[in-house]
């Protein structure tokens, strides 16, 4: 469990298609997880969502095509969660299957049963660290979400090192509008200056995106305003 934005998260532990008897059990709290028993991929819809994270593990009945693209899928949707396959029934063709859709680790049940707790760890340790992630991107893209189509130009023009008198005369406003629209873009993204705001968007591979947006700023100018 940790805490991020203010929140409690703890990490779940996704038994699909697996009968949960008490070693698992021990396992989950070893982690410190909240063990979750489901039966079928289409059940994982209910813990999908910006709070759940943690891993799969996939058993017996989900190692045909259909239910491996369904569990890949829930972990593509919800990139806070990794997973794994644990299964008496894992061959040469399901393995690999497993892995090309994105399995952590393949594991064949009772042969390596001594290797589950340690690959549940780190596929555990893996979630953690694409949901902190995933999270941290999603807080930074709604921020930029906030700013106004105005801003998000100036914003274009102070990520590329243009002055602010650079930005005015491209955009066809006053230099008083473009500092305060300036001073609104780093209070709204939560940063002290330009060079900490490309640092975090460049973090978030959301830079270059920015930056191309200046391409087709100024085919349009705006009015001037006070």
């Amino acid at each position: 469990m940790f805490r991020a934005n203010g929140e409690s998260h703890r990490a779940k532990v996704i038994f699909c298609g697996i009968e949960v008897d008490d070693r698992l059990q021990d396992l989950a709290q070893e982690e410190g997880a909240e063990l979750i028993a489901v039966s079928h991929p289409a059940e994982l819809a209910r813990y999908g969502s910006e709070a759940d994270w943690g891993c799969l593990v996939a058993g017996d009945g989900i190692l045909d095509a259909d239910a491996l693209e369904a569990v890949a899928g829930f972990a593509k949707q919800w990139p806070g969660f990794s997973w794994i396959t644990w299964s008496s029934k894992l061959d040469w063709s399901a393995a690999i299957g497993a892995m090309q859709t994105g399995a952590l680790n393949v594991l064949r049940c009772p042969d390596d049963d001594a290797a589950l707790p340690a690959s549940l760890a780190s596929a555990i340790q893996l979630a953690r660290e694409r949901f902190v992630a995933w999270r941290n991107r999603s807080d930074v893209s709604r921020r930029y979400a906030r700013l106004s189509e105005s801003e998000r130009q100036v914003l274009a023009h102070v990520i590329k090192g243009r002055t602010n008198r650079e930005a005015a005369l491209q955009l066809d406003l006053s230099l008083r509008t473009v500092e305060s629209r300036r001073q609104n873009i780093l209070r709204v993204m939560q940063t002290e200056n330009a060079i900490t705001l490309a640092a975090l968007l460049a973090q978030h591979g959301m830079l270059d995106q920015i930056v191309t947006t200046t391409d087709s700023i100024g085919l349009t100018p705006h009015s001037a305003s006070a």
